[in-house]
């Protein structure tokens, strides 16, 4: 590191400057799993960010992020490979279980499907609670 780059973190510190939060691993999956479940079956549109910032909300309660950084953040772990692609497709599966594991669920099947129009309504407008 230069002195000069040093100097610049202690100026804009100083001056009040934002410091870079280090996302870890954990903090990583989590933003993957609040996307996923907020994402679920839909293919476009950005409506699902505030449910996916609620739902990251709820995982990592003590990680100040805006809807906007989040949204971001994800795009980047997908392009940056940080996660194979069956991390990825556990997490996926984490966050949504799909019909088939429902129905080796036996009796709670019918149970998880019932639930699912309830947690999007709950979830619809952009505030959390």
């Amino acid at each position: 590191m230069s002195a000069g780059s040093s100097r610049t973190r202690q100026a804009a510190s100083a001056a009040g400057g934002v410091r870079r939060m280090r996302w870890t691993r954990d903090m990583n999956a989590n933003a993957l799993r609040a996307y996923y479940r907020a994402k679920g079956e839909e293919t476009a549109g950005i409506a699902y960010r505030a449910r996916m910032h609620c739902f990251f909300a709820e995982l990592e309660p003590s990680i100040p992020v805006t809807e906007q950084n989040l949204a971001d953040r994800v795009r980047y772990i997908m392009r940056s490979k940080i996660f194979d692609d069956a991390e990825l497709e556990r997490l996926r599966r984490e966050a949504i279980p799909s019909s088939n594991e429902l129905a080796t669920a036996g009796d709670e099947a019918p149970q998880a499907t019932d639930q699912l129009p309830r947690v999007e309504a709950a979830h619809g407008s952009s505030s959390c609670g």
